[in-house]
């Protein structure tokens, strides 16, 4: 994975696709993180086929308004555009493509469901946002005290040998 600083500016860093194709960006919000892959994206294009990754469809919109200013055709694959199965169109595509010149913009749900990726080593990978691995369920005990009630005993304590000062 390559990792592209923010406090450096996109034409100070020189083009390097990492090893594994996958790459991303590590900024704040707002400080062009998209514009910026997009740019990656036209440099890269002829070298290798790119993908982007985004949470949303909205952000696949906002990226293809971008691609199409650079005047860059790409293909977007969601469930917007596609009735049925997302990852079997993704993968569709994926094997009609030579090894350079495409541009596919898909949802992280998609590339999670990607069962098969073909031609795996024709792709540069950008993943915008992390994806989230754990959610937190709050748990809301005044609402739900009565289920733990019945478990829940006190009386002394467990560690007596325990001293704050």
């Amino acid at each position: 994975i390559t990792c592209f600083p923010v406090t450096i500016r996109f034409e100070d860093v020189a083009f390097e696709p990492s090893r594994n194709g996958v790459s991303y960006v590590d900024a704040e919000c707002g400080r062009g993180k998209t514009y910026s892959t997009c740019k990656w994206i036209k440099k890269g294009v002829g070298m290798r086929n790119q993908m982007y990754v985004a949470p949303t469809t909205a952000l696949l919109e906002q990226t293809a308004a971008q691609l199409d200013e650079l005047r860059l055709p790409h293909t977007i694959i969601s469930h917007k555009n596609v009735a049925g199965g997302v990852g079997k169109k993704v993968i569709e595509y994926l094997k009609k493509c030579k090894s350079s010149g495409n541009i596919l913009l898909i949802t992280w749900s998609a590339n999670m469901d990607l069962r098969y990726f073909h031609n795996r080593e024709n792709w540069a990978i950008y993943i915008d946002e992390i994806p989230q691995v754990d959610r937190f369920y709050d748990p809301l005990l005044s609402f739900n005290s009565h289920f733990l009630t019945e478990y829940i005993s006190l009386g002394d304590p467990v560690n007596e040998t325990l001293s704050i000062s």
